[in-house]
């Protein structure tokens, strides 16, 4: 259990991380006051207990001539019974909160509220429930998940613009020894079938300039086939310099069997096999070369109507919020 002493004025933040943190807390720390504390912290031992990489942080208030007490807030649109006294976090990120969590005295039930999530001045929905007891804790778990996905990148949910950029460039390359946009739907596959079963068509036709094209380039198409460079995603902090990083290896055309859709099956596949994790990097730490691309990628977005900006080669800004920095050289490399 951590303490974060003078959080605020006359206040002591508790980050609870496993569920022994909980009994700790119960014979250090609280004493009884209040009902929703008290009545919530079963479900906070259930949250820690999860799988998630989620602490739970409690405030206590302590005045002279009062008596210690866990803050709590009142939850608007719910009931005015329902208070939180605990707030859930990311363990990597302890000043951006995740959820709030409570209890209701009258209908004897848990609340959880993922309430407007903001990073970098970026608001998320709004997701209220009361939920029952421990039998509910998948659906409290499901909705943690689902907040926690907005947070903690999943690659799908950012590689699609990516995918559009990138396979983008990587067809210019590989149609350089295509001529003639009627044939373009012939597959390269097809091409070197024809090569390898001897196929020779009619002299000066059409079809005759792809095959040659595609021999005299065959090591562009190649080259262009196997294009994966690594790539990262780049979040911003909310009233941070520092930065969130993870990196991925860009799928290459044979580990995704040319597929450019990130919702098949072969892509989730891949990022399986291959997931991400962020970590988070003081802002002095943040390697040259991300920092670079993110500054020309906000020049070029600021010249442009849109938030989202384009750079070949360099990456792409999604919003004032997350980047995608392509490494096609591996001149980053850090430590994610």
């Amino acid at each position: 259990m951590k303490e974060i002493k003078n959080y605020e004025e006359h206040t002591t933040r508790y980050i609870l991380e496993t569920v022994g943190d909980v009994d700790n807390f119960n014979n250090e720390i609280y004493r009884g006051q209040e009902l929703q504390a008290e009545h919530t912290m079963p479900l906070i031992r259930e949250v820690l207990a999860s799988n998630l990489d989620l602490v739970v942080s409690l405030s206590i208030k302590t005045e002279e001539g009062y008596k210690p007490m866990i803050i709590k807030s009142r939850i608007k649109g719910i009931s005015s019974n329902s208070n939180t006294c605990a707030l859930l976090y990311h363990k990597e990120d302890l000043y951006t909160p995740l959820a709030l969590i409570g209890y209701n005295t009258v209908s004897y039930r848990y609340v959880l509220r993922n309430k407007a999530i903001k990073r970098g001045g970026e608001e998320r929905d709004y997701w209220d429930a009361s939920l029952k007891e421990s039998k509910h804790l998948k659906i409290i778990m499901r909705a943690l998940g689902q907040t926690m996905s907005q947070i903690v990148p999943k690659p799908q949910a950012f590689l699609s613009v990516l995918l559009e950029k990138c396979e983008g460039y990587r067809y210019s390359q590989m149609n350089k020894y295509v001529e003639g946009k009627e044939i373009s739907a012939i597959s390269a596959d097809e091409i070197q079938h024809m090569i390898n079963s001897g196929y020779e068509p009619t002299p000066h036709s059409l079809l005759a300039r792809v095959i040659d094209n595609y021999r005299d380039n065959f090591d562009v198409y190649d080259s262009a086939k196997k294009y994966s460079p690594m790539v990262y995603h780049a979040r911003r902090i909310d009233s941070s310099d520092d930065l969130y990083i993870a990196k991925l290896k860009y799928p290459s055309w044979a580990d995704t069997e040319g597929s450019t859709m990130s919702d098949s099956s072969v892509v989730r596949k891949y990022l399986i096999d291959n997931p991400m994790k962020e970590v988070r990097y003081n802002h002095a730490d943040i390697p040259k070369y991300i920092e670079q691309s993110i500054a020309m990628l906000d020049l070029k977005s600021s010249t442009s109507n849109s938030t989202s900006s384009y750079i070949e080669g360099m990456g792409i800004k999604i919003n004032n919020n997350r980047y995608w920095i392509i490494d096609e050289n591996n001149e980053v490399n850090p430590d994610v």
